[in-house]
């Protein structure tokens, strides 16, 4: 096991013998050489990106980041890497840009697609690192730096490289200095001490060596940057197809649902008719056969109200005749057999029921809001004829929609009554949509 001698565990005049047994081994072993290679075993997880593409895809990827984990957990640096499509197609770059490699007889356990969308797999193996030449150093004291910085110690291997770029009057050991300050990533700006190393030294072999170091860096940061753009792009283009995918998704569901409710409306619309039909069918038969029994009630009522017409059917109170009227023996009021057909706001119903001439009569008026209450009965209902609702009137009185107005007012509202919900209620006097005109007169 190595074991770090510091000044504060031995005497001054010991410590001063071992820093020079020590710097004399130091010079030794960093002599150009060939470094022993080690072996690792590794068991590492890999995982693709996440993106599901096709299994043998993911697989790959899965299997190329299990060896890239494998080859960093050994103590090396990938030096590059590139894209998932070409990792999958360069299955052997990673080896080859690193400083290790994954040794042969290793196993892939394919765990498969995860609840997360990744691709696992678990890789079993041997990791060993690649024998590397040691770059030789010139200058004792660098040499001395180059060991407190291999133990961790940047602060006094920094030291060091200061000192010799204050104080010393060697002009190589400045230059290496000055080349090692930014290998070792002490200078606050590379390109200034690049610029004085070979503006001081230009014959200094450290010019050409620190100058492949910059551009080694901006390669790599320039690959850096290009890989984090291109990421950049992949995770957005996915975000995209992702979004456009929810949109379609949504837009092909809100669609069924339009079509499944038009569906159900037309079969609604459909059953209506088909009973309104009945209803009128059934109304203009029995029109065609009033019984004996039903003309002997109308006749009395025919001469108590003084009314010259056939009759046309009974329903209860209400009987009705061939000239358009309802008479109700209950009030005592005779109304129109069928309202105005169309929108009409209050003024215009009201002179609508004051013009009105069915059955010869002209004294035709607006009703209250009583007298059109007094006609509702939940017994009867039926469909209006223009709008879907449900009329509880008898059927002998024929509604096109739910609301005759009433003679009420309220400054500029007006009363009208819905036959579909039982009660009163107020509306502007321009209002029409949906309101109709019902003219009613007292029977003699």
């Amino acid at each position: 096991m190595n074991q770090t001698i510091t000044q504060n565990e031995y005497p001054e005049s010991e410590y001063s013998m071992l820093k020079k047994t020590y710097l004399l081994l130091l010079a030794l072993i960093l002599i150009p050489g060939i470094s022993s290679a080690q072996t690792y075993d590794v068991h590492i997880k890999g995982v693709d990106d996440g993106v599901r593409t096709t299994k043998q895809q993911d697989y790959k990827e899965a299997v190329l980041f299990a060896k890239r984990e494998a080859i960093e957990r050994a103590g090396v640096k990938v030096k590059s890497l590139t894209t998932a499509k070409d990792f999958v197609i360069h299955s052997d770059y990673i080896e080859s840009k690193a400083e290790a490699v994954l040794l042969p007889g290793y196993n892939i356990i394919d765990v498969g697609y995860q609840k997360d969308r990744t691709y696992l797999v678990i890789l079993i193996g041997k990791i060993k690192t690649v024998a590397k030449k040691a770059e030789a150093i010139d200058s004792k004291e660098l040499r001395y730096a180059k060991s407190l910085y291999d133990m961790g110690k940047k602060s006094d291997a920094k030291k060091i490289i200061n000192d010799i770029l204050k104080n010393s009057q060697d002009d190589g050991t400045v230059a290496e200095a000055m080349y090692y300050q930014v290998l070792w990533k002490f200078s606050s700006d590379p390109a200034i001490t690049y610029a004085k190393l070979e503006a001081y030294y230009p014959d200094s072999k450290y010019v050409g060596k620190l100058k492949n170091l910059l551009d080694e860096r901006e390669a790599e940061r320039k690959r850096i940057v290009a890989e984090k753009e291109r990421e950049r792009k992949r995770i957005a283009a996915e975000k995209e197809r992702e979004r456009k995918r929810i949109v379609a998704e949504k837009e092909r569901e809100s669609k069924r649902i339009a079509a499944e409710k038009e569906r159900k409306r037309k079969r609604i619309v459909a059953a209506k008719e088909r009973e309104r039909k009945r209803i009128a069918a059934a109304k203009v038969r029995e029109s065609k056969r009033i019984p004996a029994e039903k003309k002997r009630k109308i006749q009395p009522v025919k001469q108590k109200y003084g009314i010259d017409a056939n009759g046309t059917g009974i329903d209860g109170q209400f009987y009705a005749f061939d000239t358009g009227v309802v008479m109700d023996t209950k009030t005592g009021l005779m109304w129109a057999a069928k309202d105005n057909g169309s929108d009409i706001n209050w003024r215009d119903a009201k002179r609508y029921c004051e013009n009105y001439t069915g059955g010869g009569y002209t004294d035709w008026r607006m009703p209250t809001i009583d007298e059109l209450a007094g006609l509702y009965g939940k017994s009867a209902s039926y469909q209006a004829t223009q709008r879907n609702y449900n009329v509880y009137l008898t059927e002998l009185i024929e509604l096109s929609t739910c609301c005759p107005w009433a003679f009420e007012t309220r400054g500029s509202f007006a009363a009208y009554f819905s036959f579909d919900g039982g009660a009163g209620f107020w509306d502007s006097r321009s209002y029409s949509g949906g309101a109709r005109a019902l003219p009613v007169r007292k029977g003699k």
